[in-house]
């Protein structure tokens, strides 16, 4: 079996080559030292959806992956976030945003990065009349902020990150 190119080579623990091992009926990265696998599981990430009548918020990436495309307000949980926790806190760092009302949980979704690596992505929905604060990029991730409308979110899909949002997005218009 080969392994995506995310796989690392060495053990994160003590540095030794790693093999491979045949485990719940797949191969993994396996440390003989350590006898341990090494786990290739994806990344947990949340986000905000956040409307403005019929328009959402998004914001044009400086950073890799997709430096220059549109995303959502999302971003790594830490290690001691909640799900919810771990939204708030990157809608406020990255748009300057605060929830300040209610909040629903939209879905999640799986995407799949240019190194092949995999990440789940927790998207939750509030209203801009539910957030405070000022409207700010964070200076080094987001290049800008845009309320872009559902149809336009449509019909330049190609400029967005991942397309995988456009069904959560639906959610929102049909409500």
């Amino acid at each position: 079996m080969s392994f995506p190119q995310y796989s690392p080579d060495f053990c994160p623990d003590c540095g030794e080559e790693l093999d491979s091992k045949r485990r719940d009926s797949r191969e993994r990265l396996y440390c003989s030292r350590c006898d341990q696998i090494v786990w290739l599981n994806p990344d947990i990430a949340a986000g905000f959806i956040v409307s403005k009548g019929d328009k959402i918020l998004l914001q044009k990436r400086k950073i890799e992956p997709h430096a220059g495309k549109w995303s959502i307000p999302a971003g790594y949980l830490e290690i001691d976030d909640s799900v919810l926790e771990g939204a708030k806190r990157e809608l406020e760092e990255e748009t300057g945003l605060k929830i300040g009302g209610e909040t629903n949980f939209l879905g999640h979704i799986q995407l799949k990065h240019p190194d092949e690596s995999r990440v789940i992505v927790a998207v939750y929905h509030v209203e801009f009349e539910d957030v405070t604060g000022e409207l700010t990029p964070e200076e080094e991730e987001v290049e800008k902020l845009e309320f872009w409308s559902h149809e336009k979110v449509h019909r330049e899909r190609e400029k967005l990150d991942y397309t995988d949002y456009l069904d959560l997005i639906e959610k929102i218009e049909k409500k």
